[in-house]
């Protein structure tokens, strides 16, 4: 019984207002590398480099593609690039679905994605069940679908409780960017 469950596919969901959803995929995708695995990372919304997207490039048999603009995504109301450039990183994870040798996939900010009505949450989900690749899928962003969130195995949820924001303290390299 217990064996059966560490050969499905698992689902983990992460969200909430905190940050490190993204840091906390990221962390896992390099420590599946690491031991010998191989992760992409689909980062949905994000068309610009980031320094944790170079750090993770130096990793062997660990993949980032980024789709998105470098500009904010008005909810609501997506431009037909906003829409154009999540289709392509859903048909990009949709590739990676059969790639056997994959056996983890990140998709970054995807739930944001959805609530901002650039991917509708059935074509998530077709990603969730597709049958071959990656027995792990992280899904990252905050406001995930009721309907992801019920396929989840692992649903984690970050809370900020403080931070220097609000004191006045602009992001950091190497801690926030």
């Amino acid at each position: 019984m217990i064996n059966e469950y560490y050969h499905r596919k698992q689902i983990i969901v992460v969200e909430g207002s905190g940050k490190g959803k993204t840091t906390f995929a990221m962390g896992i995708a390099a420590r599946n590398s690491f031991i010998g695995g191989h992760s992409v990372i689909v980062q949905f919304m994000k068309g610009y480099p980031y320094s944790e997207t170079g750090s993770l490039e130096r990793i062997p048999n660990l993949e980032i593609k980024q789709t998105g603009t470098p500009y904010f995504v008005k909810k609501g109301s997506p431009s037909a690039i906003d829409l154009e450039e999540a289709e392509k990183g859903l048909q990009i994870a949709s590739e990676y679905c059969k790639r056997p040798e994959f056996n983890l996939l990140v998709l970054d900010e995807i739930n944001v994605a959805v609530t901002y009505e650039l991917l509708r949450e059935e074509q998530v989900k077709g990603i969730l069940s597709c049958p071959y690749g990656p027995d792990k899928i992280v899904l990252t962003g905050r406001y995930p679908s009721a309907g992801i969130v019920e396929m989840a195995d692992v649903h984690i949820i970050m809370k900020e409780v403080s931070h220097p924001f609000h004191s006045g303290v602009m992001a950091r390299k190497g801690i926030d960017y």
